[in-house]
C-alpha cells in the first residue's frame, strides 16, 4: 500500500494526524514467514484467509501498521483449540482476530466481520494494532 493511500485510509478512520505520521514510516520486514502469527476465530462466516471484503479490510488494517499478509501465518481455530495450542505457538508475535475473550496473554482485535457491522469497534482495534506494532518493532531491532 502506498503512503498516500495509507494516509487517506487512516484519516478516514479518524486517526490523529500525528499518529498518521508515525504509522506511515518505513515498511517493517521480517526474515521468515511465520514470525507473526494471526489466529482467527473460525466461528465467523467470512474468513480473513479467503477472498472477500473481510480479508480486504483486514489487509488494510495490517498495512496500516506496515505488515503485509505475505509476511504472516494465518491460522484458524476455535476457542478450545486456542487453549490447547497457545503454548505451541512458536512466536511472541501473535494477534488474535475474533471472539477469543478472556485471553490476557495475547492481543486481540474484533473480526473484520464485526467491525463492518459496528464502526465503533475500529478505534479499539486501532489501539490494539498500535500495541501490536510496538511488539513487532521491538522484535525486529
Amino acid at each position: 500500500m502506498n503512503v498516500e493511500l495509507k494516509k487517506r485510509y487512516l484519516e478516514e478512520l479518524g486517526i490523529d494526524a500525528e499518529l498518521v505520521k508515525l504509522v506511515c514510516g518505513s515498511q517493517l520486514t521480517l526474515e521468515d514467514k511465520g514470525s507473526i502469527v494471526i489466529v482467527e476465530d473460525i466461528s465467523y462466516a467470512n474468513s480473513i484467509n479467503s477472498t472477500g471484503s473481510e480479508r480486504d479490510l483486514f489487509k488494510k488494517m495490517m498495512a496500516a501498521i506496515n505488515i503485509s499478509l505475505d509476511n504472516v501465518l494465518i491460522q484458524s481455530m476455535d476457542k478450545d483449540q486456542l487453549k490447547d495450542n497457545i503454548s505451541k505457538l512458536d512466536t511472541n508475535l501473535t494477534l488474535l482476530v475474533g471472539s477469543f475473550s478472556n485471553n490476557e496473554e495475547l492481543l486481540s482485535i474484533p473480526h473484520p466481520e464485526e467491525i463492518k457491522k459496528d464502526e465503533q469497534l475500529k478505534r479499539a482495534a486501532w489501539e490494539t494494532l498500535k500495541k501490536f506494532q510496538k511488539q513487532i518493532v521491538a522484535n525486529t531491532h
